[in-house]
């Protein structure tokens, strides 16, 4: 009785140190953390909820049970789940088998897209209320940016492009753009500053 109570604890125990080494090795993955922060690839640091939520802090994590997530398929789920919450990937590219980790689908209207009306009608934007935005000129991907309150905040690297520049909002995005009212009710108040990131310095 004793050696198969021993022989259960033992196998408890290695499924819990598998179940992580899994879910760092399935399609898709490849290297996507860093364990230095000021490294300039603008990766999540490993170990950490921005990694995988399934680590102490994560969405998923059983902290009642301190045991990170039971199965393999919560970690994997919490890899993708990590990346649509910080905007790295959207709904569409989470595999349908772990959509169900995903949070409800709102109705609430959160992006402003607009043709510029000033300066250099060229311009085409859609901006979000979570203070990023993509533009393009006339037809073609022009940059992404990130709307902050100091320039020592702009992420070094977004969606796949580098930081390029960054300026004072007012002195362009604002000036182009020209929101209304009812826009700013959507979009909220857009940082200070606003960081480039654009196919001159893309990442690869």
């Amino acid at each position: 009785m004793r050696t198969q109570i021993t022989k259960f604890v033992l196998l408890l125990i290695c499924g819990l140190m598998v179940a992580p080494l899994l879910a760092a090795d399935f399609t898709g993955q490849g290297t996507t953390c860093t364990t230095d922060s000021s490294d300039g690839s603008g990766l999540p640091v490993c170990g950490t909820p921005d990694d995988n939520e399934c680590f102490p802090g994560g969405v998923l994590y059983r902290e009642e049970n301190q045991d990170g997530c039971p199965t393999d398929w919560y970690w994997k789920a919490g890899w993708y789940l990590a990346r649509f919450n910080d905007g790295r990937i959207s709904r569409e590219d989470v595999p349908a088998e772990f959509q169900s980790a995903l949070p409800p689908v709102s109705n609430k209207v959160t992006t402003v897209c607009k043709q510029a009306v000033a300066i250099d009608t060229g311009y085409y934007g859609c901006f979000n209320a979570n203070q990023t935005g993509v533009e393009s000129y006339e037809g073609s991907f022009y940059d992404y940016v990130v709307f902050v309150n100091d320039s020592d905040d702009c992420p070094d690297s977004f969606n796949g492009y580098l930081l390029n520049d960054y300026d004072d909002t007012q002195s362009y995005i604002i000036d182009y753009y020209q929101f209304t009212p009812a826009e700013y009710a959507i979009l909220g108040t857009l940082g200070s500053i606003t960081c480039y990131y654009d196919d001159s310095v893309r990442l690869g």
